[in-house]
């Protein structure tokens, strides 16, 4: 199979720890990502609704050589991915399943919470930090009340923004990660650490504590 993959603007900087997972992710899978642009009709899908396709699911479930049992975490959509529902297609905006699907069948443990597509403070941060801080700060508190050890994420900014927040805090840490580093982790039998070494949350400790490296 082949894809025409869109990268955006962050894989090669802010973001290449995702880039880096995405390929690996996609190699194992099987599935070639060409270079955009690709011409003629394309069927267009934001990368959490294809790999959370049925086919797509059991092929996931069948590389898993490490489940990621233990590890509790909650999947966080954000305000833009699943929005406006009549240009995303998303039916289920309020409480999307798309990540919660993909995280759940690596073996982690997904926790539902209420916050899943709310606002992160990332669009107004720039102009006015104090509202930023406090909508994102809000959302590390709630998904520590739900249980969580960990958020799962698809969106850059999103990643960039809940993770940053947490430099110098004094509260337990709680690591942000993206979807596919999760998929990338459970497809190995141990992970390495350096796949993490841009996060400001640390994620090591936890993913020691599970066995994951």
């Amino acid at each position: 199979m082949k894809l025409s993959f869109y990268p955006g603007c962050s894989l090669e900087g802010l973001a290449v720890d995702y880039g880096r997972s995405i390929d690996s992710v996609f190699k194992a899978l099987g599935i070639d990502l060409v270079p955009w642009p690709v011409t003629g009709d394309l069927k267009i899908y934001d990368m959490t609704r294809f790999l959370a396709e049925p086919a797509l699911i059991k092929e996931i479930k069948k590389r898993v050589l490490k489940p990621l049992s233990g590890l509790k975490l909650v999947c966080y959509y954000g305000c833009q991915m699943v929005r406006p529902p009549r240009i995303t297609g998303y039916t289920d905006y309020e409480n999307p399943q798309t990540l919660d699907r993909i995280t759940a069948a690596v073996g982690a443990q997904v926790i539902d919470w209420s916050y899943k597509a709310t606002c992160c403070g990332a669009g107004i941060g720039i102009g006015r930090r104090d509202i930023g801080d406090s909508l994102a700060k809000r959302l590390l508190d709630k998904a520590r009340q739900a249980g969580a050890e960990a958020i799962v994420v698809s969106c850059p900014l999103c990643q960039s923004n809940l993770d940053m927040i947490q430099i110098n805090r004094l509260e337990r840490p709680v690591p942000v990660f993206y979807f596919t580093e999760l998929i990338r982790l459970s497809f190995s039998e141990r992970g390495n650490p350096k796949w993490f070494k841009t996060h400001f949350a640390d994620p090591v400790p936890l993913l020691n504590a599970i066995g994951a490296i």
